[in-house]
């Protein structure tokens, strides 16, 4: 008997899981600083956009819905109204002579995180004034542009969405220099910038990831494959007690076979000395 046909098809089900989980980890982004990640296939570096003369490197973005403008600087801090040492700004304007200025994210709370598919999520926080904002920036990747700043808005409470369409955004697209020039405006980007302050609209819709969906499969079929098999178990197969698990056999061994799918994983099956010599 060819060793694999004594496999029975719900065991594999461990290996599948720590795949999925491995696959989903490769998605992410290991946090260096505040403008840079290590990710598997090469680190996100946002240096070479960030201004250090206490400006945004890209300054008063109109967000493509409503009226608020917003402006930021990756990696190092700077000063726009009111907003003092910050790494994000939101400025509201009442009328043609006042403007508000809110804080909506600190250089030292940047976190990145994954959308499920190539793009990184970069985090921000702020509170001030017992009020916390966040800011999400979404890192899009494209080698044939400098840096292109899209501003969302507030699309809920206290939450703000940006999108940077850039070469540094790329896994190893940082790694050359340039791209920091300007005076801390948003035209510093050249003809990208200019184009993200008049609102443009070529966002790249986001898809879900391969390891994404496989956990979202897991967690959608395991759940009914327990309900209907205890279901099938107790009224038509009349088991009672912890017999109506199905395939108790396998949940009862279903611990070490998530081992054996570990070790298969990060191991990478690696010969052992099973047998012996004829």
């Amino acid at each position: 008997m060819h060793p694999f046909s004594i496999i029975h098809p719900i065991k594999v089900l461990p290996l599948i899981l720590v795949l999925a989980i491995r696959r989903v980890s490769s998605e992410t982004c290991a946090k260096i600083d505040s403008c840079s990640c290590k990710h598997a296939n090469g680190n996100v570096d946002l240096h070479p956009l960030a201004l250090s003369n206490g400006k945004a490197r890209f300054e008063n973005i109109q967000a493509t819905s409503g009226t608020d403008k917003f402006s930021w600087n990756p990696c190092k801090d700077f000063t726009q109204g009111s907003c003092q040492n910050v790494a994000a700004c939101q400025i509201q304007s009442s009328g043609s002579w006042w403007s508000s200025y809110y804080p909506i994210g600190s250089q030292n709370t940047a976190q990145f995180t994954s959308d499920g598919s190539t793009n990184i999520i970069l985090t921000y926080t702020n509170t001030h004034y017992g009020v916390t904002r966040f800011t999400y920036i979404t890192l899009i990747c494209d080698s044939k542009v400098d840096a292109q700043l899209t501003a969302d808005g507030e699309k809920s409470s206290r939450r703000y969405y940006m999108t940077l369409k850039s070469k540094y955004a790329c896994p190893g697209g940082g790694s050359d220099s340039g791209g920091s020039g300007g005076t801390g405006g948003g035209s510093s980007g050249g003809k990208d910038d200019k184009a993200a302050k008049q609102g443009g609209k070529d966002k790249s819709e986001a898809s879900i990831g391969g390891g994404s969906v496989m956990m979202i499969i897991l967690v959608t079929v395991i759940p009914i494959y327990l309900i209907g098999g205890i279901l099938t178990q107790k009224f038509i197969r009349h088991k009672s007690g912890t017999d109506v698990i199905p395939n108790k056999d396998f949940w009862t061994d279903f611990p070490f076979l998530v081992r054996d799918g570990v070790l298969f994983v990060f191991h990478k099956c690696r010969p052992g000395s099973t047998y012996s010599n004829v």
